[in-house]
């Protein structure tokens, strides 16, 4: 449902649980602004555009990460549980008062919704690529409720998402894959976190170059027949309990 200014709040685009915590507990990815507003505003902005659009998701290549939105409504037919502006929460319609933040935000809760984005109410996708200096550096992939969503606006979206409208490609994720990378990135960016710490400990030990204590890691988990992450989880624990 839509009005003549837009999707109704409770149709708006809202982040699954794992971009939630990526962000809040792995950012932050931009130094000069809140990333959740940000990727909310341009949900936003590309549903005053197609309202029929009930999921977007964002590549960040450079942290090798995907944040994803889903319109709730549209997915689970129930009314949307809370929006943030400028972040503060603001009531949902016809919900009365905002719901437990921890209840809002728990795991299975988004997981859920999440889950059954993938597998239904998809009916058209577009990808806009994101460029810096005539090269690619991420992308923006929108989904619709219907086939016809994204028909004629390809232009306008590009425009209000800074995308390369030339480089557009229509159905080419009609199975919602990006949902997957997204929900993956709370592992991924653990892990690199965890790998982070261990080659510091290794530079300042052996006084090498992070690069240098990053390769004496993955050689040391080779020959130990062990992932690079269990080792470097493996001498994080060590050193704390030094």
């Amino acid at each position: 449902m839509t009005t003549e200014h837009g999707p109704t709040p409770s149709h708006r685009l809202l982040p699954i649980h794992e971009t939630v915590e990526a962000i809040e507990e792995y950012g932050p990815f931009s130094t000069d602004s809140d990333l959740l507003v940000d990727l909310q505003a341009q949900g936003a902005r590309v549903q005053q555009i197609a309202p029929g659009c009930i999921g977007m998701s964002v590549s960040a290549p450079r942290h090798g990460v995907t944040f994803t939105l889903v319109a709730t409504e549209e997915i689970t037919g129930g009314p949307a549980e809370a929006e943030h502006v400028d972040g503060e929460p603001a009531e949902a319609s016809g919900a009365g008062a905002v719901p437990d933040e921890d209840d809002l935000l728990s795991e299975e809760r988004w997981r859920v919704l999440a889950a059954t984005a993938g597998s239904r109410g998809v009916a058209s996708s577009l990808s806009l690529p994101l460029t810096e200096d005539g090269r690619v550096v991420g992308s923006i992939n929108l989904y619709g409720a219907e086939p016809a969503t994204f028909h004629g606006h390809v232009d306008a979206l590009a425009q209000a998402l800074g995308a390369w409208a030339a480089g557009a490609v229509t159905n080419a994720d009609l199975a919602f894959d990006s949902l997957e990378q997204a929900r993956a990135a709370p592992a991924h960016l653990r892990e690199e976190t965890v790998l982070g710490v261990a080659a510091g400990l290794l530079a300042t030990a052996f006084s090498c170059s992070i690069g240098e204590a990053e390769e004496r890691l993955r050689r040391g988990a080779l020959q130990a027949g062990i992932s690079t992450t269990a080792l470097a989880e493996a001498l994080g624990a060590a050193y704390r309990g030094s």
